[in-house]
């Protein structure tokens, strides 16, 4: 069992019937206009975290902060295009 903590993310590394899962918890930066720091914060946390261990599973969790920006109008056009 192995449990780090860095830049806004916090990581458990477990092994079970000896496989390994590391699971990533994290909050990213909210609104719309700040998707490239979203980027740029999610990829540091994969290579500082994910990237350390030979992990079997990486289960990415927590606010992750993106949005779609669509209207509800064409949300519902889209939903039925799709039916």
């Amino acid at each position: 069992l192995w449990i780090i903590w860095k830049q806004g993310a916090i990581s458990i590394k477990i092994k079970i019937y000896g496989k390994y899962f590391q699971f990533i918890n994290c909050h990213l930066a909210p609104h719309q206009d700040n998707a490239d720091k979203r980027n740029e914060t999610l990829l540091k946390i994969l290579h500082s975290l994910a990237c350390k261990f030979s992990s079997t599973e990486v289960i990415l969790l927590g606010d992750m902060n993106y949005r779609l920006e669509i209207s509800n109008e064409d949300y519902k056009k889209f939903l039925k295009k799709h039916e």
